[in-house]
């Protein structure tokens, strides 16, 4: 049965970085262009899901800056969900990333957002995904059935950068994750008259995570990002890796490239996940 199929997010991020411009006056140019400034415009990054500053220009500017990360994650699940129906209590997960997007129930929303003032900054993530399979009853007692999943997570996170020279940097943080998801479970009657139910559940993760960039040309760079959290008050235990490539176009835009993995392990009375998402994603990073 292939339930709870794609992308449940989290996650964050994105950064961007500054570019400095050199004077056509060499006497200008000597006294207006830090090179260190010039140094750290390559760029910044990426986080769970989520849009990012910046550079060692940004801590040091008290100005407010920010970073809006438009993204799509198209993640395979593995794992096993606990059903409310009783007669199959327990079914395996698995569903392809490349099965996702034909299971979609709805169009899927997804984005990031950043706002960094010197070493501090806050970023939000945001994901909301249906998605219906099928179900193997693998037995005449029913013909088959499908599940039909909705979720709706995002990501608070304060961050700080504890780190930086002029191509590379290290921001730790903490926040918390919010997950809403219900399902609907369907059996197509076979022997037995087909059953049709529904669950939903809401719960909060607290978080701690940490990203890293480094610059690798003028154009090129790498981000590594990673959270865990739930500790027994939300989920006993989540978390989540993400690495992506990005290219820097010019000042205010940057694409990014990567891959990202979340694991979740959830258990209540209504529902028990046990899951991992994974997948390629896909993502912009305007600065503003």
């Amino acid at each position: 049965m292939a339930v709870l199929g794609a992308g449940l997010l989290s996650a964050s991020a994105g950064w961007t970085q500054a570019v400095a411009q050199e004077s056509a006056d060499p006497k200008v140019a000597r006294e207006s262009v830090d090179p260190k400034v010039v140094q750290s415009s390559l760029d910044p990054k990426v986080t769970q899901g989520s849009a990012d500053p910046s550079v060692a220009q940004d801590s040091a500017d008290p100005q407010w800056r920010f970073y809006l990360t438009p993204y799509l994650w198209i993640a395979g699940v593995s794992g096993s969900a606990q059903t409310p129906i009783s007669r199959l209590p327990t079914r395996d997960v698995s569903v392809s990333f490349g099965d996702v997007l034909s299971n979609l129930g709805a169009i899927p929303l997804m984005g990031a957002g950043e706002a960094r003032n010197g070493r501090f900054g806050v970023l939000i993530d945001f994901m909301a995904l249906s998605v219906k399979s099928d179900v193997s009853t693998n037995g005449p007692l029913y013909s088959g059935g499908n599940v039909r999943m909705t979720q709706i997570t995002g990501t608070v996170m304060g961050m700080y950068r504890a780190v930086e020279t002029n191509n590379q940097f290290l921001d730790v943080g903490a926040g918390v994750r919010p997950w809403s998801v219900s399902t609907k479970f369907t059996l197509n009657a076979g022997l037995l008259p087909g059953v049709s139910t529904s669950q939903s559940v809401s719960w909060a993760d607290p978080l701690i995570a940490a990203r890293y960039h480094a610059d690798i040309s003028k154009t090129l760079g790498l981000t590594v990002y990673g959270d865990v959290g739930g500790f027994g008050a939300g989920s006993e235990l989540t978390w989540q890796v993400l690495g992506t490539v990005d290219y820097r176009w010019n000042d205010w835009l940057v694409t990014r490239l990567g891959y990202r993995h979340l694991h979740i392990d959830y258990q209540a009375s209504v529902l028990r996940l046990n899951i991992g998402l994974s997948g390629p994603i896909l993502a912009a990073t305007f600065r503003f």
